[in-house]
């Protein structure tokens, strides 16, 4: 259902957008997740209770799938904004 004076094509970009945006997300989730989860069992099994143990390795890794899937996580962002930026002016 569309609000008063909003086009369902624009509600329908923004939609695409923030489901792009959670798809694009999940590669460097799941990876800094699986480095906090063996950084906390680490610390756990070390008593090693220091900040920056854990969150060094965590920015680490997300460097690093930033590296890694890069050209596959821009991809469909460039795509995405060609297609919004071509049919802007049909968001009326």
């Amino acid at each position: 259902m569309a609000s008063p004076g909003v086009s369902p094509s624009l509600l329908h970009a923004c939609a695409d957008a923030l489901r792009l945006v959670c798809v694009l997300s999940v590669p460097p989730l799941l990876l800094v997740l699986a480095v906090a989860v063996l950084m906390g069992l680490l610390q756990a099994a070390t008593q090693i209770q220091d900040a920056t143990v854990g969150t060094v390795p965590r920015l680490l890794a997300l460097f690093g799938a930033f590296v890694l899937f890069g050209a596959g996580l821009i991809l469909p962002v460039v795509r995405f904004a060609h297609l919004a930026l071509t049919t802007f002016s049909s968001f009326r």
